[in-house]
């Protein structure tokens, strides 16, 4: 019972974490790309810049996107961007990614017209129920 108990373990690591890692990496390239439009359109700036060429940005200090990648999938979520041309520009880098991973992934963008602090400051049945996206899309996995 113990053995099979392992090996069930085992799969379920094995399986999980050789699926999101493609995801993972789509999310981390749509997040930077996403993270260039707001350090261009003045939402978030270069701190610091690394002897590599790492450049190190404050959007995550300022809560401006959020995003998580799972077993097919990839979510994003801003807030604070209303801007319909920054919109379309995320769009676009989304757009791009579900492309170049040949629709082997659901992408999923919401964005809330609110901050994050705004949204958390209304409480979570706002959050749940009431607050809506000013804009979603949702690019589906095909399976092939």
């Amino acid at each position: 019972m113990r053995n099979i108990f392992l090996v069930i373990v085992l799969v379920s690591i094995f399986l999980f974490a050789g699926s999101s890692g493609k995801y993972y990496k789509s999310a981390i390239k749509i997040v930077s790309d996403i993270e260039n439009v707001l350090i261009k359109n003045k939402f978030c700036e270069i701190i610091s810049i690394s002897k590599q060429g790492y450049r190190q940005n404050n959007c995550s200090k300022k809560e401006i996107i959020f995003w998580d990648s799972s077993f097919n999938n990839v979510s994003i979520t801003s807030y604070g961007i209303i801007d319909k041309k920054m919109l379309q520009e995320i769009f676009d880098i989304i757009k791009k990614e579900y492309i170049n991973q040949h629709q082997d992934v659901t992408i999923i963008y919401k964005a809330f017209k609110e901050t994050h602090k705004e949204a958390l400051d209304k409480g979570i049945v706002y959050q749940l129920i009431i607050e809506k996206p000013i804009f979603e899309i949702k690019l589906i996995r095909i399976n092939k």
